[in-house]
């Protein structure tokens, strides 16, 4: 399972949306969690859809022009269940087809 970490500090820049669809085509992500995204929940959803049609996601807005957290994943290849969603931290139970499921915490 391959999951990218990365404090973006800002995901509204083209070119941070620029690398992150290649970074995510390139290297076969299945999992990403997104710190400083600067997203509200419209801005987040929408660029979790961007990544494809099987991705999934959640986010937690950012605070005006600070915070923001995106966790996605790729349906076909991750189980998430999703357990809490706070301003500074998403927690979830990330499993896969041949992985035991553990807890994934983003903050």
């Amino acid at each position: 399972m391959i999951i990218l970490n990365w404090n973006c500090r800002g995901a509204f820049k083209r070119s941070v949306k620029d690398r992150l669809h290649a970074f995510i085509r390139f290297s076969r992500v299945q999992a990403l969690c997104l710190q400083e995204t600067r997203l509200l929940l419209p801005q987040a959803s929408k660029l979790i859809h961007s990544f494809g049609r099987h991705w999934n996601g959640v986010a937690a807005p950012s605070n005006r022009a600070s915070g923001g957290i995106i966790l996605a994943w790729d349906s076909t290849s991750i189980n998430t269940k999703v357990l809490s969603i706070e301003p500074h931290v998403i927690h979830a139970i990330i499993g896969c087809h041949s992985c035991t499921p553990f807890l994934l915490s983003t903050l």
